[in-house]
């Protein structure tokens, strides 16, 4: 019975492993045999680029047959495989669009922002009553104090609400916290309420 070589194979299909070759002036020559024979002294095309038997691989690579495809490069990872560590979560900003210094303030508040304006979402609330008791938000306190829901979707308002705002721009940190200190806060407090309360008396819609 004849014996059988179980590292012979037989030659690859010329039109299955044929690829462009380079030619650039001055191509750099592969080290890498372009044919050679395998022990039961077949001749093999190597047109692939593929190391010989008995040559010395590196990684997974070494223990493939020569003739063997190499291995696939490991796809690039999609926004979906992103993990959820890896979002920034959003939140959100209740503001009264039909008050010209409101929107004025958010359009500041982008420019100092910068890319973390990204992570902040507007909302009108002008005509929206509805959707703001859905969410649990007095559309008349909502007229009179800024409302937000922050990244665990809990609302804060009034101060709390700039605070958090504030706290997203490095710089004005510390302004954020010299706002929050128990003397300043409630002095602040009461200025914010009655300039809100002015501001809706002048333009006729203090509800």
């Amino acid at each position: 019975m004849e014996d059988v070589n179980p590292f012979a194979v037989a030659k690859p299909t010329e039109a299955l492993y044929r690829q462009p070759r380079p030619n650039r002036p001055g191509a750099r020559q592969s080290a890498i045999p372009r044919r050679w024979r395998t022990p039961g002294g077949r001749s093999v095309s190597n047109s692939r680029g593929v190391l010989p038997s008995g040559t010395a691989r590196s990684g997974p690579e070494r223990f493939l047959h020569p003739a063997a495809p190499a291995i696939p490069a490991r796809p690039a990872r999609t926004a979906e495989d992103k993990p959820m560590g890896e979002t920034t979560p959003k939140i959100t900003v209740f503001y009264d669009g039909a008050c010209p210094r409101c929107v004025r303030d958010r359009e500041q508040y982008e420019q100092w922002a910068g890319p973390a304006s990204k992570s902040v979402c507007w909302f009108d609330i002008t005509g929206q009553d509805e959707q703001l008791r859905a969410l649990g938000i007095d559309p008349r306190r909502a007229l009179t104090e800024l409302h937000v829901v922050d990244e665990h979707q809990r609302i804060r308002s009034e101060l709390d609400a700039y605070i958090l705002l504030l706290e997203k721009i490095p710089w004005l940190k510390p302004l954020a916290w010299l706002i929050g200190r128990p003397g300043i806060r409630s002095g602040l407090a009461r200025l914010y309420r009655w300039s809100v309360a002015r501001r809706l008396r002048r333009s006729g819609r203090w509800p």
